[in-house]
């Protein structure tokens, strides 16, 4: 799946999930892959401190662009690009 957004570097995707049913995305950068929630809240991995800010109010103001772009993917849609 081609990312749907980039922010602080981080480059920004939404898989079709087996094992998380609920709404959610990952950034990946330089091999580390990190699981965050619509609001930006980290589920697994982590993020340095500054980083981890910048992508939690990136996430807080796109929520919902996030939510529809995971709906997609799990439809068989690819989502948009999430400015």
């Amino acid at each position: 799946m081609p990312p749907v957004g980039e922010v602080a570097g981080w480059r920004v995707y939404v898989y079709k999930e087996q094992r998380h049913k609920f709404p959610h995305f990952h950034v990946r950068k330089a091999g580390v892959s990190v699981s965050l929630s619509p609001d930006g809240e980290i589920l697994e991995g982590s993020l340095p401190p500054g980083d981890a800010r910048v992508i939690r109010e990136w996430a807080a103001a796109r929520r919902e662009a996030i939510i529809q772009a995971f709906r997609d993917v799990q439809e068989g849609r690819l989502p948009q690009w999430i400015p």
